[in-house]
């Protein structure tokens, strides 16, 4: 049984949801339907931990909008993203894998070496949502990103110093993981740190980038924002904490998530005219992943790539 077939005889989908259909002039495919599937699964396996140990988290980036502007996924959006505060997140971390069971997999740095980001992921271990590299062997089902939210300081240059900070050791890290990145810099950083020539570790750099971004606790902040992961500037990523302060619940597809109440200010920050669409031509995903929601990761790299797992 593949993990979509599971899903639906659960009743956590049905058969229905997984037609293809057209929204907002955007083609959703039977396969795309097959990842959203195992992505809600995801999310309901996520927040039924979380009401068990009393963690806040809200949706966040593309699902926020999407539970806002579509009451579901964004059509063109190919996975889900929650924020949590900090000192949540870092209880999260402490859970053991079994409050999740399998296949569901709770990844960090700290518990799959060869994993590559400064923020949480759950994983479908059943499935492939991968990136290609020949370096990495990490647990590469489908999954959901975890970010924590962090205080920030409240001197905008003091925070550019920390933002600045983290950039370079994910850039340093990401390069040393990846070694595919087309541009020039990122290739000669890669083959530096892979010459031996500087002492590198990408795991205590992603634990170095969690430690800057903890600096300004979040009882202490009038602001949060990402800090560990941002690929925009600076105006996209400061939010006033008391947007925060409560939780409302929007409906997605056939569930409902949580959104902090002032989510209006949060996407406003995030992507000025929230409810504008973008024009038809630049509808379409971009993500670099590859998803096959009906194989597990270690048969499809095996396969595909010769990648050997113990």
């Amino acid at each position: 049984m593949t993990e979509t077939e599971r899903i639906v005889a659960q009743g956590i989908v049905d058969a229905d949801f997984l037609k293809p259909e057209v929204r907002d002039e955007y083609e959703v495919t039977a396969e795309a339907k097959k990842i959203w599937a195992i992505e809600i699964d995801l999310l309901r396996k996520f927040d039924e931990v979380c009401r068990k140990h009393g963690l806040r988290y809200w949706a966040g980036f593309g699902t926020m909008l999407g539970a806002v502007r579509h009451h579901g996924f964004i059509p063109w959006d190919d996975d889900v993203d929650v924020w949590m505060p900090r000192e949540d997140y870092n209880k999260l971390l402490k859970l053991p894998q079994s409050e999740f069971g399998a296949p569901f997999f709770l990844q960090t740095t700290m518990n799959d070496d060869d994993y590559y980001s400064a923020f949480a992921r759950l994983r479908n271990s059943n499935t492939t949502g991968i990136l290609v590299s020949k370096y990495n062997k990490c647990n590469n089902g489908i999954y959901m990103d975890i970010y924590p939210l962090d205080g920030l300081h409240p001197n905008k240059n003091l925070q550019m110093v920390n933002s600045y900070n983290v950039r370079v050791r994910n850039l340093m890290a990401h390069a040393y993981m990846f070694n595919i990145n087309p541009r020039l810099i990122t290739r000669i950083i890669s083959k530096v740190l892979r010459s031996g020539i500087i002492p590198f570790n990408h795991r205590k750099t992603y634990q170095k980038v969690n430690r800057i971004a903890m600096k300004r606790k979040w009882a202490d902040a009038s602001e949060v924002g990402i800090v560990v992961f941002w690929p925009y500037a600076y105006a996209h990523n400061h939010f006033r904490k008391d947007a925060f302060q409560d939780t409302v619940y929007l409906p997605f597809e056939h569930i409902s998530v949580p959104v902090p109440s002032g989510y209006k200010h949060v996407l406003r920050v995030l992507y000025g005219d929230f409810m504008k669409f973008p024009p038809v031509e630049q509808r379409g995903q971009w993500h670099d992943f590859f998803f096959e929601p009906d194989v597990d990761y270690k048969t499809y790299c095996s396969e595909h790539y010769g990648t050997k797992y113990q």
